[in-house]
């Protein structure tokens, strides 16, 4: 029956190589023995300090409880030396083997994190691991000496006291050091300067001179160091720096050195135990506790960035009356993520919404509420409210709902007929018009509350007609405002900047982005740009998704671009039927259920339409033709244009031709 193991196990617990575990543990064991027995008190075997008991262990937790067999024969061939016979080194390995093993049951009982990433990890190592199960050995151990009479009875309080010391303190200093090295490519080293590793590396070896070596009694001094490690490099600093002050204070007290000279035996253990004790209990506590919250931050981040992006289009929206292009910024300061906010709404009636907005505060719940507002502005503007109708009634729902939220809201709306756009601000950044020439104009005439702040606000609206090269840019003030400089140098700058713009809209948001957030970015950035896709000149090039909804606006702007290249009615309603049939044929059979675009390029020259519908997915291997008549397409289309072409090639292209009595001028 396969062991339950502990929380984020190593690559190694999947590994085929058992007897080659099974090698390395007991060679890990036997070494770690050797180490061990230099610092002997009682009997030439009995140390304040055993390492063992942390290898045993760490193979355990990593590799599964199936190793105890390893462990057993190499504390057998440790211990068969040193007890007076085989029967007591027999009884003492049996000691050492049990005590880890009953650890490593009781850790995976409870999920133990092999990372020490939380504090109740720390706990249960310490409290658990070390303080309760390694009594087991030391009772073991103490009781096999006694009852060969290699220890008297007078001294078995002290030799189980140092028995268990050098077991717990195994467990508390060996194992987190292994546990890092196990977890190495798991977790990334914090990043830290190299300097302040010097530093306090250098530090800690300074202050372990004046506490072990000297006369005084200050062994205190390494504990605030060590604090700093732990604080600043997690376990990865704490684990090394923790080992390090142990074995040198073991060392100090074996050799009777500095605050431990003159001392009886227990004197010696209790003040090494509870100095050895502080010390692992502080380092790995604290270690835990700041990777524990280093985690919670980054997690809460990372749930309000992807419940954000959830809400926001992985791609740059595409709608076939407007090129645009978007780009959302997460903040790179230690500072939650957001509610900023982009969306493009197509309406009923032809027209484009379009709105950026940012919800006070941060985090999950900021992210929460962005999601609420965005939905509900989306379907009071789906209901064809005005731009100023739907900001009041979206502000008096959230003042209803949460009257301690806040948000800032600009709401646009686009006739492509016109080109005219009506919109209305609540608390937000003027929305900017860039010209064909680069030069640009805040649109700052309409001030509204931001959304939240009164129930009984009514907001205003306005009008802008965009030319058919100009540029609509809105943006968050995460994009303008800087902590420290005033909000109109921040328009300034943005102004600056789309002056040297190029004229493509990806590179211009990508330039702007670039030119403004030259530092840490302190807040969340959404940024839209739109331009009106001109319907005047040979070609036209329109991407989709590949949704039954995108048709009808598709065949609105192909219908209109025949138009004004002079097509006439009869030879406009057969182009648009046969990019009708092939457009619902990308739609229905290249996708299915994933996601995807279709693509749809269209150009005149001499007097010839040419019609490509595009897309990226897989077709059926035969076209299937139902009695309902569905499957003829392709046969419409050939019968309506002059030419039909189909590839299949990573995709499938249509290609159609139809010969069209267009005026001269347009050939």
């Amino acid at each position: 029956m396969q062991q339950p193991a502990a929380r984020n196990p190593t690559r190694w617990t999947t590994s085929r190589s058992a007897p080659v575990q099974l090698l390395i543990v007991g060679a890990l064991y036997y070494v770690s023995a050797q180490f061990g027995l230099r610092l002997s008190v009682v009997a030439d075997s009995v140390t304040p300090l055993w390492p063992p008991t942390g290898v045993a262990l760490v193979a355990m937790l990593v590799l599964g409880r199936r190793v105890w067999p390893a462990v057993a024969v190499a504390a057998f061939a440790v211990n068969l030396p040193l007890a007076p016979d085989a029967l007591t080194a027999l009884l003492i390995a049996v000691g050492n083997t049990i005590a880890p093993l009953v650890a490593a049951t009781l850790l995976c009982k409870i999920g133990f994190d092999l990372a020490l990433a939380r504090v109740k990890d720390a706990f249960a190592l310490v409290f658990i691991a070390a303080l309760l199960s390694m009594c087991i050995s030391a009772t073991v151990g103490t009781f096999a000496l006694w009852w060969s009479d290699a220890v008297a009875g007078s001294r078995l309080l002290g030799t189980w006291s140092v028995w268990w010391t050098g077991d717990a303190m195994g467990v508390l200093v060996v194992a987190p050091f292994l546990l890092v090295i196990t977890a190495a490519r798991e977790r990334p080293w914090p990043k830290r300067s190299c300097l302040e590793l010097v530093a306090v590396t250098s530090l800690l070896l300074a202050v372990c001179g004046i506490a072990f070596l000297g006369e005084q009694q200050t062994l205190f001094l390494v504990l605030p160091v060590l604090g700093w490690i732990a604080w600043r490099f997690e376990q990865r600093g704490a684990a090394p720096a923790a080992l390090f002050v142990s074995v040198a204070a073991t060392l100090a007290a074996v050799w009777e050195l500095g605050p431990f000279a003159d001392a009886s035996l227990v004197h010696r253990m209790v003040v090494l135990q509870s100095f050895n004790a502080t010390v692992a209990f502080s380092t790995i506590l604290l270690a835990s506790a700041v990777t524990q919250r280093e985690n919670f931050v980054e997690q809460e981040h990372n749930i309000a960035e992807s419940l954000q992006r959830s809400l926001l289009s992985d791609t740059s929206p595409e709608h076939p009356d407007l090129s645009c292009a978007a780009r959302y910024i997460p903040a790179t300061a230690q500072v939650a993520v957001g509610g900023d906010w982009y969306d493009v709404i197509p309406l009923r009636d032809g027209r484009l919404g379009f709105v950026v907005g940012d919800v006070a505060g941060h985090g999950v719940g900021a992210a929460a509420e962005m999601g609420q507002l965005r939905m509900v502005l989306r379907a009071y503007a789906l209901d064809d409210h005005s731009p100023a109708e739907t900001l009041h009634r979206v502000n008096r729902l959230l003042c209803g709902l949460d009257p301690s939220a806040m948000a800032t809201a600009w709401y646009g709306c686009y006739d492509p007929a016109s080109r005219v756009v009506t919109f209305s601000s609540a608390g937000h950044c003027p929305a900017l018009v860039v010209d064909a020439e680069g030069h640009s104009t805040y649109l700052d005439e309409v001030h509204g509350p931001p959304l939240g702040a009164s129930a009984t606000t009514h907001y205003t609206q306005s009008e802008q007609l965009l030319d058919a090269a100009a540029t609509l840019l809105l943006y968050t003030d995460g994009l303008v405002e800087k902590r420290g400089e005033p909000f109109d140098k921040g328009l300034v700058a943005l102004s600056e900047a789309v002056s040297t713009a190029p004229r493509d809209l990806h590179e211009m948001c990508d330039h702007i982005v670039a030119t403004l957030l030259d530092g840490p970015i302190e807040d969340d950035v959404a940024v839209l740009a739109l331009r009106p896709i001109s319907l005047v000149g040979p070609t036209l090039r329109l991407r989709e998704p590949a949704m039954p909804d995108s048709l009808p606006a598709t065949r609105r702007v192909v219908r209109a671009w025949l138009t004004r290249n002079g097509c006439s009615s009869d030879e406009t309603f057969d182009i648009l039927v046969a990019l009708s049939e092939a457009y619902s044929n990308a739609v229905q059979h290249a996708y299915r259920v994933t996601p995807g675009l279709v693509e749809v390029d269209a150009a005149i020259c001499s007097g010839v339409v040419e019609i490509t519908v595009a897309d990226h997915g897989q077709w059926r291997t035969r076209p299937v033709v139902r009695r309902d008549g569905a499957g003829r397409g392709i046969g419409v289309m050939r019968s309506l244009m002059d030419d039909v072409a189909i590839e299949s090639n990573g995709g499938t292209t249509v290609r159609m031709r139809r010969a069209c009595e267009v005026p001269s001028t347009r050939a």
